[in-house]
């Protein structure tokens, strides 16, 4: 048995009037805050796709290049507190990147490769 929504989001929200009518920001106060023009969280209308979609402005391009700036900002701060063990910034971006060496070299997993099928194609080569 497998659920499906009733509506769409499209369907299910008003958001997408916002930007076509401004002055109903009112319905939505924290997020009019949150998404104005100048603020961390902007909004602008974009064509992805195909589709006119909304997304935010200042968006890192992409999450390496985020994670790459957390850690050199922040390296000998905590990052990951787990019982009574703590782990900085510059550890766990060494043992990730420990783990995706061990990825390509002993399981010959690339860049542009997905994961599971060649999870799968070891899991099979393994099998035999």
């Amino acid at each position: 048995m497998s659920w499906k929504p009733q509506r769409t989001l499209a369907e299910g929200s008003l958001l997408p009037l916002l930007s076509l009518f401004p002055s109903l920001t009112f319905l939505f106060p924290a997020e009019a805050l949150l998404t104005s023009p100048g603020s961390l969280h902007e909004v602008e209308t974009c064509l992805v796709d195909g589709r006119l979609q909304r997304v935010y402005k200042n968006l890192w391009p992409s999450l390496r290049e985020f994670w790459l700036n957390a850690v050199s900002k922040y390296s000998n701060d905590t990052y990951i507190v787990y019982e009574d063990q703590r782990l900085t910034y510059r550890q766990v971006h060494r043992r990730a990147v420990k783990v995706a060496a061990l990825l390509q070299n002993i399981y010959g997993i690339q860049k542009g490769v997905f994961a599971a099928q060649t999870a799968d194609l070891s899991l099979t080569n393994l099998l035999r």
